[in-house]
């Protein structure tokens, strides 16, 4: 019954979703509906407060405590990495980083005393969705592809993130021109990495999240 209420809620605003996408096959728009439904459905259930998810862990980094809990809400994470202070969700994107054919959700987070900016991703995995948060000089300048630049010591890259069995990793497509072997052949790759669109940001809203996801998850389906 309670599946049942939540599709009601939830259907006018999928339906008005699919009847504007343009473009797009009759197929296509079929598989939306029946293949990725669970993963929208757990997708906005998380960001409205009513399911928990699971944080994840980063391979090769220490592993603090708050990376290895067990199940937690989106509202008691958001407190508990900021020492008891919540960072405050200004946007999100729909964009698949981790190269699963799925969309994963990027959350854009601020402290609300010291203005620093995070990202929180959240990734899909036979039906539960695992978290891991990136500092601006671990995941800056998300493009539409998954794409993104990575500052690490004295040099960037561009990277891609990987994500198994709960460990998210990145890694690396190429490295700044001193670590190239090719001056040509990097030029030529950050050519074609710049002519790639960034993804979209959508204010955070709470009132019009389920709305705005599915709008932003039909859109994402060019790509």
């Amino acid at each position: 019954m309670k599946r049942i209420i939540i599709l009601m809620c939830i259907l006018p605003a999928f339906m008005i979703a699919i009847a504007s996408c343009q473009g797009i096959s009759d197929d296509e728009k079929s598989i939306v509906v029946d293949s990725n439904y669970d993963v929208i459905q757990m997708y906005i259930d998380i960001l409205q407060g009513r399911v928990n998810f699971h944080e994840g862990i980063y391979a090769g980094w220490p592993r603090p405590q708050y990376f290895q809990s067990e199940y937690i809400s989106l509202a008691d994470y958001l407190i508990k990495i900021g020492d008891g202070i919540a960072w405050e969700i200004t946007a999100f994107a729909v964009v698949d980083m981790t190269g699963s054919g799925i969309n994963d959700i990027v959350l854009s987070l601020i402290h609300p005393q010291i203005m620093e900016r995070i990202s929180l991703v959240l990734v899909y995995e036979d039906g539960v969705v695992y978290s891991n948060i990136f500092t601006r000089r671990n995941m800056s300048d998300i493009r539409i592809d998954g794409t993104y630049l990575r500052s690490i010591s004295s040099h960037w890259s561009v990277a891609k993130l990987a994500f198994e069995l709960g460990v998210f990793s990145s890694e690396e497509i190429l490295l700044s021109l001193d670590y190239f072997d090719s001056p040509d052949n990097f030029d030529l790759f950050v050519e074609e990495q710049d002519n790639i669109e960034y993804t979209r940001w959508i204010p955070f809203l709470a009132e019009t999240i389920a709305e705005d996801l599915l709008i932003a998850w039909r859109s994402n389906m060019r790509y």
